[in-house]
């Protein structure tokens, strides 16, 4: 049976705070489920609002593909 376990954790979402080490924008997905533990970190474009929506968007798209590979 399928049971992923998906959590988004945003660095800097803006439109202040950012550095050369953590420059806004700076987004990282994980994904787990039974057999493995995923991570990606992406670093996305646009105001706080679009940051946002954006990686709720990638989290959603990895979880998408995550399901369509187990049926």
């Amino acid at each position: 049976m399928f049971r992923p376990s998906l959590s988004k954790n945003t660095g800097i979402a803006g439109p202040t705070g950012g550095n050369e080490e953590k420059p806004v924008g700076l987004v990282f997905i994980g994904f787990a489920d039974e057999s493995k533990v995923k991570s990606i970190k992406i670093i996305l474009p646009g105001d706080r609002f679009l940051i946002r929506w954006r990686a709720s968007q990638a989290a959603l798209d990895l979880l998408r593909r995550k399901m369509l590979k187990s049926f």
